[in-house]
C-alpha cells in the first residue's frame, strides 16, 4: 500500500514539473478568416476578420495592392478584428496583414478607384423656359427644344467624389456626407474632364489656362446648359417648384437651420432628381446675359458665346425660398459655401 501511494505522489510531481517547464506558446502567426466585402471603393471602410492580429505597434501593418498600412493608423485594430479605410491610391490586389516577422495567408480584394455615383437618363424634349412672372432676365419665356437625350447625376456631386477624382476638397463645409461646395466654375469643368477619364470617356473640354471651349463632339461628363437645367428641375412642370411645398423638396433659409444638409433628405422630382430647389447652387455652363432669352437659340441653346460670368441655378440652404425657383438666374457674388455641382453627358445615338 505503502508503495502504491509513493508511485501516485511521484506520478503527480512529475506532472506538475512539466506543466511549469513547458508552458504552452501562443501562436503569433496572423490568419485571416474573412473580408466584410470582396469588392469595395476606394475610401470604402474594410473589416478584416481573423486571428492572432495582435495590438497596435510600430511593427504590424497591413499590406493591400502594395500599399502598407500602419497598425497605428488603422481605425481599429484588435487581435481577431481590425477595420482601415480603403487608400485613395489603392487597386485591386492582394491583401496580408504581417506581425512580429509573420505573415498571414493572402486573400485577393477588388478595388474600384472611384466612388460609383447614380445617374438619370432624361429624354430629349421640349418645355418653356423662364417666368413672366419672375425678374427681368428671366422673360420673356421662350419654347426650347432639346434634341439630344442625356444623362444626369441624380444629386449634386459629393465630397467624397470631388476628393478622389481631384485630389483635394475645397469644401468649407466638410463631411463626406455632404455635397461638395465652394466649388470654382473652372474646377468644375476640370471635375467634369477628369472624371471623363476614369470612365474611359473623351473629356468634353479644351482648357487652356482660364480659357475653356467645348467640344459638342465628345462623349464625356460636361455642365449642364441653362436650359437643360431647367427642363431637368421642371420636370415637366411649368410652376415655380414641382411641388406645392418647397419644404417637402428642397432646403433654403427657412428650414435648414442655415446649414447644408446630405443629399436625398427631401423629395426627388418626376425624374427622380434631388435638391433642385435650394441645398446648393449649382453651375451650369452659360455665361450670363441679362436679355439673354430675347436672343436665345431655341434649338439646344448653350448660351451666349461671351461674356464675364457664368451662370448659377437652383438656390441654396442659407437663402430665401424666392432664389430656388425653377426659373430663376444668378450670378456668382460671395458664394463660397453654398455653390456645388451637378454634371451631365450626351447620350449619343
Amino acid at each position: 500500500m505503502f508503495l502504491i501511494i509513493k508511485f501516485l505522489l511521484l506520478i503527480l510531481f512529475f506532472l506538475n514539473s512539466c506543466s511549469v517547464d513547458s508552458p504552452i506558446t501562443e501562436s503569433t502567426t496572423p490568419i485571416i478568416y474573412k473580408l466584410s466585402f470582396d469588392t469595395l471603393d476606394v475610401t470604402d471602410t474594410l473589416k478584416i476578420y481573423g486571428n492572432n492580429f495582435g495590438i497596435k505597434d510600430n511593427l504590424s501593418y497591413i499590406n493591400i495592392s502594395n500599399i502598407k498600412i500602419s497598425s497605428n493608423n488603422c481605425i481599429k485594430w484588435q487581435n481577431n478584428e481590425i477595420w482601415l479605410v480603403i487608400p485613395d491610391t489603392a487597386s485591386t490586389g492582394d491583401i496580408f496583414i504581417y506581425r512580429n516577422g509573420n505573415k498571414s495567408n493572402v486573400i485577393k480584394i477588388n478595388i474600384n478607384n472611384y466612388p460609383k455615383f447614380n445617374y438619370i437618363l432624361l429624354v430629349k424634349g421640349e418645355f418653356t423656359i423662364g417666368s413672366s412672372n419672375g425678374s427681368i432676365d428671366e422673360q420673356p419665356t421662350k419654347k426650347i427644344i432639346l434634341t439630344r437625350n442625356f444623362y444626369i447625376s441624380e444629386t449634386e456631386i459629393s465630397q467624397r467624389l470631388y476628393r478622389i477624382v481631384m485630389k483635394n476638397n475645397p469644401s468649407i463645409i466638410k463631411s463626406d456626407e455632404l455635397p461638395v461646395n465652394n466649388v470654382s466654375w473652372l474646377d468644375a469643368v476640370k471635375f467634369c474632364n477628369n472624371l471623363s477619364e476614369i470612365n474611359n470617356l473623351k473629356p468634353v473640354y479644351n482648357i487652356s489656362g482660364d480659357l475653356v471651349n467645348w467640344d459638342t463632339t465628345a462623349n464625356g461628363w460636361r455642365l449642364p446648359t441653362e436650359a437643360e437645367w431647367e427642363y431637368a428641375c421642371r420636370a415637366g412642370t411649368n410652376t415655380d417648384y414641382y411641388s406645392n411645398s418647397l419644404d417637402n423638396i428642397g432646403w433654403y433659409s427657412d428650414n435648414s437651420g442655415n446649414n447644408l444638409k446630405p443629399s436625398k433628405m427631401k423629395q426627388p422630382n418626376k425624374f427622380g432628381l434631388y435638391d433642385m430647389h435650394g441645398n446648393l447652387w449649382e453651375w451650369c455652363y452659360d455665361y450670363y446675359q441679362e436679355n439673354y432669352y430675347e436672343i436665345i437659340n431655341q434649338i439646344n441653346p448653350i448660351g451666349p458665346k461671351t461674356g464675364n460670368r457664368r451662370v448659377l441655378r437652383g438656390g441654396s440652404f442659407d437663402q430665401g425660398a424666392s432664389y430656388a425657383r425653377s426659373s430663376n438666374r444668378s450670378i456668382p457674388e460671395d458664394l463660397k459655401g453654398s455653390i456645388g455641382i451637378r454634371i451631365v453627358r450626351t447620350k449619343f445615338d
